[in-house]
């Protein structure tokens, strides 16, 4: 990974940080202040500990040794920051624990926090053991790696420098009439299925960059409490970071949603950056943050969850996010791989290769009215389903990006996404079916009602699945279940 350097420097860094790991030995004490004091002691020496004692820990050189040695001084904000993610899994357990204020209580959660505390301190130490496929291809190629070492490019996949600064000035910006005359409204029979429902009652999570609410594009969407990982780095039970979206896929995603099923509640959980965290060569991070969102959207009660991102890498923290979204019944949709991920040696694209997610791809338009798979895509035979791959967007009012046609997978997955809300609005979860019943429901509608003659094959393909999706013929199955469910004549969640 580096240049040798003298044994002996090597051994005085690494004796070092062995000494400053055993002095931060800390026992249980009482309140959420001291209590959060005392996981950022166990939270370094436990860095300091592992990333020591591993012994891969020769392939960091002395300088990056010397920052593990002085972490908590050149990092301070590094374990708030992970903290506020790990925290996402056991905040209920850990806030009816704060609540319950007996001393039985107290200990346990004084016992759980620090574990927590160890838990996300040992992740981060495993980050410098699970480079990208490409981590030299990315360090040398994007600027914001360049002239940066091992240590400071795992801090920078924290989120450590991203942006969070809310914008000074908002340029004015009018609803263009192109939302509603995209083709993808009419090649995936959205328009047809309004007439049924417009996903009134549907909550959709949607876990990306952030979101600019004041776009016109939401001024009657219904949007939920929005919550920011980016940026908090305080205690994990109190405080509010603002939303924002620099790296604008956020705003992107979450307009596609607002277009497609306009009456569901969208929520946005902020956990990266666009700007300073993509692409990160050392992915651990990358794949824990987004099954943090996973936890806190389950347990926020949303019914459908978005993800228009993936990476190579098959994250056990994540998988376990995903599959605990399973058996909850909260279906999560995400995106295909390309195939210049494939080019550059990131075979699979997680989470979209779980069995307990739906992934998409892209659909392309090639004449009027006529659709078929789309070359930059990746064929696949985790692929359940083909969307719209470009349809029209919003960016945030402070960027200097127009609103646009814009192709994309990640642009295909929140019309999939969409489809899957009308299907809740009209055949609601109950919240007494066993785990992964309903999900297994939800993407039964979605194969089953799917075309796959419209896009030029019989059948599953790996280039388009079951086929492109059909909104209005999915709908209508799902009324007909709700209609058996109740045993007279559906209803609508929500009306």
């Amino acid at each position: 990974m580096k240049t040798k350097a003298p044994r002996l420097n090597h051994l005085f860094w690494v004796l070092l940080v062995l000494a400053l790991s055993t002095s931060a030995e800390a026992g249980p004490q009482s309140g959420p202040a001291d209590l959060f004091a005392q996981g950022k002691e166990v939270f370094y020496s436990t860095i300091r500990s592992e990333i020591t004692n591993h012994p891969g820990s020769y392939q960091l050189n002395d300088e990056e040794l010397r920052k593990i040695a002085q972490i908590e001084t050149l990092y301070p904000n590094l374990y708030g920051i992970l903290i506020n993610y790990y925290f996402a899994k056991e905040e209920p357990a850990l806030r009816a624990l704060m609540e319950d204020g007996s001393n039985q209580s107290r200990d346990r959660l004084c016992q759980r926090y620090l574990e927590l505390a160890r838990f996300a301190a040992g992740r981060f130490a495993r980050c410098f053991q699970v480079p990208g496929h490409n981590m030299e291809h990315f360090r040398n190629l994007l600027s914001q790696f360049k002239g940066k070492d091992t240590v400071e490019i795992v801090v920078m996949s924290a989120g450590y420098w991203a942006d969070i600064h809310l914008p000074i000035q908002k340029k004015t910006r009018t609803l263009s009439p192109e939302f509603q005359k995209q083709w993808g409204l009419d090649a995936a029979k959205f328009r047809t299925a309004f007439a049924l429902t417009k996903g009134k009652g549907a909550r959709v999570a949607v876990i990306d960059s952030g979101i600019d609410p004041s776009h016109p594009v939401f001024a009657q969407t219904d949007l939920g409490k929005h919550f920011n990982f980016v940026g908090r780095y305080g205690p994990p039970w109190e405080g509010e970071a603002p939303m924002v979206d620099w790296g604008w896929h956020g705003t992107l995603v979450n307009s596609i949603v607002a277009t497609y099923a306009p009456e569901a509640r969208i929520t946005v959980y902020r956990t990266m950056d666009a700007d300073t965290m993509n692409n990160p060569p050392y992915p651990l991070l990358a794949g824990d943050f987004m099954g943090a969102a996973i936890y806190k959207a389950v347990h926020d009660g949303n019914d459908v969850i978005n993800i228009s991102a993936g990476g190579f890498f098959d994250d056990d923290y994540l998988r376990e996010a995903c599959r605990y979204a399973y058996d909850n019944n909260v279906m999560i949709v995400t995106g295909n791989p390309y195939y210049l991920g494939r080019y550059l040696g990131e075979n699979d694209n997680f989470p979209g290769q779980f069995e307990t997610t739906i992934s998409v791809t892209g659909i392309d338009r090639l004449a009027e009215g006529k659709y078929g798979y789309w070359e930059i895509a990746s064929p696949d035979f985790a692929t359940t389903v083909g969307a719209p791959a470009a349809p029209f967007v919003a960016f945030p009012t402070y960027s200097a990006e127009k609103d646009a046609y814009a192709p994309g997978i990640s642009c295909a997955t929140p019309i999939a996404a969409s489809l899957a809300a009308l299907v809740v609005s009209v055949y609601p979860r109950l919240g007494s079916e066993e785990p992964g019943e309903y999900y297994r429901a939800l993407k039964k509608l979605m194969i089953e009602n799917a075309d796959p003659e419209a896009v030029g094959f019989q059948g599953f393909s790996p280039d388009c699945g079951y086929g492109l999706i059909s909104a209005e013929k999915t709908v209508r199955a799902a009324l007909e279940l709700q209609k058996a469910r109740l045993g007279q004549k559906g209803t609508r969640r929500g009306q």
